[in-house]
């Protein structure tokens, strides 16, 4: 193998590596997100008539 060629494949795990990473952490800084219930989600198709669940009282946690 060339010298040029493995270079340019280093650079390229290299760059799969770091974007693989980032991938992780931003769904994992998501996931938190949602787990904080920094805003409520709800699936109302009217605006405004609050959330709607379809648990039970007992269900819900």
């Amino acid at each position: 193998m060339r010298r040029i060629t493995f270079v340019f494949c280093a650079i390229a795990a290299l760059g799969a590596a770091l974007g693989l990473l980032y991938g992780v952490v931003s769904t994992m800084d998501h996931v938190r997100h949602l787990d904080r219930q920094e805003h409520g989600l709800n699936c109302s198709l009217t605006p405004g008539f609050g959330e709607v669940s379809q648990l039970t009282e007992g269900q819900e946690g």
